[in-house]
């Protein structure tokens, strides 16, 4: 609309209401784009029809050969009176397990398994191949590694399956998510926070979380979330898997596998149904921010056991207080300041000064 935008490549682009038409013809509706000669519009037939309007995105798929337009609509929220918190611990095996011992998307071991084990036996085979054209260069056969390169080590396919693995992820992450909301029918779905990241103990388990993208997880939880009346919060997830929730000890060797005991009281349960509890207790715990340095966290949590062992009939919220004297333990409660508590002690003294006189 000014002076013409610098040339790069992007698979997509947004316009607004002035940059497009929308045409219908005998063959069906369509989309008359702007270009950047003037007067002139790209027409992009659409399958099917449908009310276009306001900002939209044009979205290039390549791998298909086809263009798709983006359209944003209001989602009606549907009323939710339930107050539950629930807690869900996302995994490699499963999706993730509740707080309750519940599995959701038990197929997505299997899918990433298959998935990240046909990327490592074509990369072996990828690598031997240009190894060989690496060493037909050297030689001077220049013609055997040119239809080396050009006839086996090609990216089309590679791209087309890991395409199809990711939209199986992301409609299996979505049935996971779905279930979880009709089932425990909760206010707020408490998770770690999912973009963290971290050394994998494995290659294995690497390919598999960059097939997973936890991205994927975190935005289809946020999508379903708000759609479905709740919300998602996010907790630091440092230890929640090493500590007993029981009386609070905190040691690696607690959990093996998928399996946790607690090495001190002997507590027994599934490793992620233990993270589940431990977040959602987490989400009560003003203490430990999302960012909070996992020494911090470290500190805080062997505070707790400490106290725990002086008082044994001590609730948590009690522990909570003897830890960080003067702590809320309302998340929506405000933290008392010092002000605060001279405004308070203002507002006492005038209401005991108030009573005598009326005395």
């Amino acid at each position: 609309m000014k002076a013409r935008p610098s040339v790069k490549i992007a698979r997509s682009f947004a316009l607004d209401s002035t940059l497009y038409a929308v045409v219908q013809t005998l063959s069906g509706q369509g989309l008359a784009i702007s270009s950047l000669e003037k007067g002139k519009r790209i027409y992009i037939p659409l399958q099917g029809e449908g009310e276009i309007s306001g900002n939209i995105r044009i979205v290039l798929v390549p791998e298909l050969r086809k263009v798709e337009a983006h359209v944003s609509s209001e989602v009606k929220v549907r009323v939710n009176a339930s107050e539950k918190v629930i807690a869900a611990d996302a995994g490699l095996t499963e999706v993730f397990v509740d707080d309750e011992g519940n599995y959701y998307g038990k197929e997505l071991g299997d899918t990433l398994k298959k998935a990240t084990g046909r990327l490592n036996e074509k990369g072996k085979k990828r690598n031997k191949l240009q190894a060989l054209a690496k060493k037909y260069d050297e030689q001077g056969k220049q013609v055997k590694a040119r239809n080396i390169r050009r006839r086996n080590l090609g990216h089309k396919k590679s791209q087309e399956s890991k395409r199809r693995a990711k939209i199986t992820i992301t409609n299996q992450i979505n049935r996971a998510i779905n279930e979880l909301i009709k089932r425990r029918e909760p206010k707020v779905i408490v998770t770690e926070k999912l973009d963290i990241r971290g050394k994998a103990p494995s290659k294995e388990i690497s390919r598999r979380v960059s097939y997973w993208h936890r991205s994927t997880l975190k935005d289809r939880f946020e999508f379903k979330a708000s759609a479905a009346g709740c919300r998602r919060e996010q907790i630091n997830p440092a230890y929640t898997s090493q500590t007993c929730p029981e009386c609070g000890y905190l040691e690696k060797a607690n959990r093996k596998g998928d399996r946790f005991q607690c090495q001190k009281c002997g507590h027994r349960g599934d490793a992620d149904q233990i993270a589940a509890q431990n977040q959602k207790s987490r989400y009560y715990d003003r203490r430990i921010t999302l960012y909070t340095p996992k020494e911090t966290v470290r500190e805080i949590l062997q505070k707790d056991y400490n106290a725990r062992l002086e008082h044994p009939n001590a609730s948590k919220e009690k522990i909570r207080k003897m830890t960080v004297p003067g702590q809320t333990l309302e998340r929506d409660e405000a933290p008392v300041t010092k002000s605060s508590r001279q405004s308070k002690s203002k507002t006492a003294a005038g209401k005991k000064t108030k009573s005598a006189a009326i005395k």
